[in-house]
């Protein structure tokens, strides 16, 4: 691990109070799902699906493996996101809390019951336990002051999550994608979608239409989480968790800002010009997703 990197994304850390990363896993079998029985605070002796923190050097797939191979022995493959979301309720007072939960099936190991737990069990749907834990219903939405974020996020070290917006709009019947200029450094110039870091007690949806009326002067609508991936060092600042929402274009006017820039709408049925390129693979790959979906959607191809 670069001691340089890592000072550098704590300082983020502080500067922004982000929330703490967690990934929580729905362990299912049939029609049961798997829980276990929290053997230390918060919501000790309470019912829970396992999961946990994201550390600096982790993917979110690399944590969800490791978090249910700690606390249930199983060894398993992630079949997809199900739930994206922060919390304001207070649930956990050690922080405040970004969770992504996914749906997941076992392929090996053996259940096994670890100082996580203690115990484990299968329960069937319809008839789980009333003691559920640090509101498991919506698998760990959770709150707490800055002081105590800010003691957590040194502490993990977890990414950074933030958002960025692929806008679409229809120019009559012909279906367009925004792009722009980064107007500031880090990768000043290069072409990006809007985005960016969370506020303190923002939700993902909020920090979304926000992020998108600051860069872009655009008020959009969110569709869906399009793509999500890991920042393995595009940003020298810190380590990010970026997540994509494909947003539908409602009202406003394009306007540079303090962040974009240059501003172009893309017809999804042409290439793109050979002056825009990529900032790395991962906005690539989400530009990739949000334009086949968009072609199913109005082009039925």
């Amino acid at each position: 691990m670069n001691n340089l990197l890592l000072k550098r994304h704590i300082k983020e850390l502080e500067k922004r109070k982000p929330p703490l990363l967690v990934v929580n896993a729905v362990v299912t079998r049939g029609n049961e799902v798997l829980l276990i029985k929290r053997a230390k605070f918060p919501d000790k002796g309470k019912w829970i699906v396992p999961g946990g923190h994201v550390k600096y050097y982790e993917t979110t797939e690399e944590a969800l493996k490791r978090e249910v191979k700690e606390e249930t022995g199983l060894e398993i493959e992630n079949l997809g996101l199900i739930l994206t979301e922060t919390d304001k309720k207070g649930l956990d007072p050690r922080g405040y809390h970004l969770s992504m939960t996914f749906l997941v099936k076992s392929t090996g190991g053996k259940l096994t019951k670890t100082k996580e737990a203690y115990d484990i069990k299968w329960f069937k749907l319809g008839k789980l336990p009333s003691n559920l834990g640090l509101g498991c219903e919506k698998y760990f939405q959770e709150t707490i002051a800055k002081q105590k974020q800010i003691s957590e996020l040194v502490k993990y070290a977890p990414p950074m999550p933030m958002v960025n917006q692929i806008i679409y709009k229809n120019f009559r019947n012909i279906i367009k994608i925004l792009f722009g200029r980064r107007n500031k450094p880090p990768h000043f110039s290069d072409w990006i979608f809007p985005g960016g870091h969370f506020s303190y007690k923002e939700t993902i949806e909020d920090a979304s239409i926000r992020k998108a009326k600051q860069e872009t002067g655009l008020n959009v609508k969110i569709k869906s989480v399009i793509y999500t991936a890991s920042d393995l060092g595009v940003d020298p600042r810190s380590r990010n968790l970026v997540i994509f929402h494909l947003c539908e274009f409602k009202s406003g006017n394009l306007k540079e800002s303090t962040d974009m820039k240059d501003f172009y709408w893309h017809d999804i049925k042409k290439v793109l010009p050979k002056n825009i390129s990529f900032l790395n693979y991962t906005n690539l790959i989400a530009y990739k997703k949000a334009r086949e979906y968009l072609l199913k959607e109005y082009y039925n191809s």
